[in-house]
């Protein structure tokens, strides 16, 4: 194996998370002609739900010709004390897209997270999840995918009431949730500030925007119709508000100065009358 072909093989694999040690790890396995599996190179821990997640490349899943090895995917095992057992997934790489470690964790837990991935030339936008009560032939589970045009993710966003955002903070939730990450923010429910979670629901069409403790909670969707009460409203909206009612007032006492001055003035003569019409006093 040449060094720009172990070069490309290495980018292949960091850009699904590995770090860059996996270079000797693959001129080991790879420079012997051998089958390769990178296992512990990419071990995940979290101390407060005890999760542990391991990430295997799958050299020997590569298609190889006289140029180059390209590794098609990699397996991701994840394991807590809830569970009752591992749960096991390949993740196939298609044209250096689809699932990054950071979204394959949160999808073995259950979340969903949203992909770009090709499938027989086409590219495919979903947000998907897997069923973890049912298998396909591979050994992997069942996916469960809504297409991204049938859940308007950035429009729904929209519809929540966050204390002033911008449109860079919500182009910022708006990556986290595709990672399948909750997101926090501060929103106005029921008339007040509270710090929020928001989770996503492509399977209802919905996005739950909930306090930590769970006793707040409102799910938004397209059938939604915005209406904002003064008090719910930001300040700059409030500001915003203030003076389109402003400039509404101004129209409406011009409309009226213009119709008092006609009853004032009276009717016009009709061309051709003698008899003038006075004046109203």
């Amino acid at each position: 194996m040449t060094q720009d072909n172990l070069d490309y093989v290495t980018r292949a694999f960091t850009n699904v998370g590995f770090p860059p040690q996996v270079r000797d790890l693959l001129s080991a396995g790879m420079e012997k002609g051998l089958p390769t599996i990178i296992a512990g190179g990419n071990r995940h821990y979290d101390a407060a739900t005890h999760e542990v997640m391991r990430i295997e490349g799958r050299a020997d899943q590569g298609e190889q010709n006289t140029e180059r090895y390209f590794p098609k995917g990699y397996q991701a095992t994840l394991k807590s004390d809830t569970m009752e057992e591992a749960r096991t997934q390949f993740i196939h790489i298609y044209d250096q897209k689809g699932f990054h470690v950071d979204q394959t964790r949160n999808l073995l837990s259950g979340k969903w997270v949203f992909a770009i991935e090709k499938d027989r030339g086409e590219e495919k936008r979903n947000f998907t999840r897997l069923n973890f009560d049912e298998k396909v032939a591979s050994g992997n589970y069942k996916r469960i995918n809504v297409k991204e045009d049938d859940y308007p993710l950035f429009k729904l966003l929209n519809k929540v009431s966050f204390v002033d955002p911008t449109e860079a903070d919500l182009k910022d939730m708006l990556k986290s949730l595709f990672k399948g990450d909750t997101v926090s923010a501060k929103a106005r429910l029921e008339g007040n500030i509270h710090t929020v979670q928001v989770d996503m629901r492509p399977d209802k069409g919905e996005l739950l925007v909930y306090t930590p403790d769970n006793k707040i909670s409102r799910t938004y969707s397209m059938g939604d119709k915005i209406r904002f009460e003064l008090d719910q409203l930001p300040d700059q909206n409030i500001k915003q508000f203030n003076d389109k009612q402003q400039g509404i007032n101004q129209s409406m006492n011009a409309g009226d100065a213009e119709r008092t001055k006609k009853v004032l003035e009276g009717p016009k003569p009709k061309p051709g009358t003698k008899n003038q019409p006075k004046p109203r006093v």
